[in-house]
């Protein structure tokens, strides 16, 4: 692998191909479950022979989960940042609840990379930086540049290493 560039000091958004993963996740939780209530709900209803008007609203409530997700999944996306510098690595999320974690180098325990059959695919791999200590112990950057993904974990091994000595 040849040696990439990583930025440096700024926050630094997912690749674009990234964004079906972050879409397929959240159609399928908030899909998933507006579904589950809609069947839960309307059974019911099927028992006591009254659901002629239970199939629109069934429907309707699936497809406000999909949208839900939809919406979720892109704005999920579009706010999730990461940043690596010399003292360490962070990460940033959220829309109306904005999360931001920051791991010095000097905590980092292990790294793990994961790749999925579907991230494997576009490219992307997920980076879970495990840390000492017990609150927030790790941090998992999710559906990123696979090379990008490895760079940084090349990058934090051997600076664990250095600190070690």
């Amino acid at each position: 692998m040849d040696a990439i560039e990583l930025p440096r000091s700024e926050w630094t958004p997912l690749p674009a191909r990234a964004k079906a993963m972050f879409l397929f996740d959240n159609v399928l939780l908030y899909g998933g479950v507006a579904t589950a209530v809609a069947v839960a709900t309307g059974i019911p209803l099927v028992l006591a022979a009254e659901w002629t008007w239970y199939a629109p609203i069934a429907a309707l409530i699936a497809v406000a989960g999909i949208t839900f997700g939809s919406i979720r999944g892109l704005k999920s996306h579009r706010n999730f940042r990461w940043r690596l510098d010399d003292e360490g690595l962070g990460v940033r999320s959220g829309h109306l609840w904005e999360r931001e974690i920051r791991m010095p180098i000097q905590r980092v325990q292990h790294l793990n990379l994961m790749r999925g059959p579907w991230q494997r695919a576009r490219q992307l791999a997920n980076l879970t930086v495990y840390t000492a200590g017990t609150s927030h112990s790790s941090v998992k950057l999710r559906n990123m540049d696979s090379e990008t993904a490895e760079a940084i974990r090349a990058y934090l091994s051997a600076r664990i290493d250095w600190v070690d000595e």
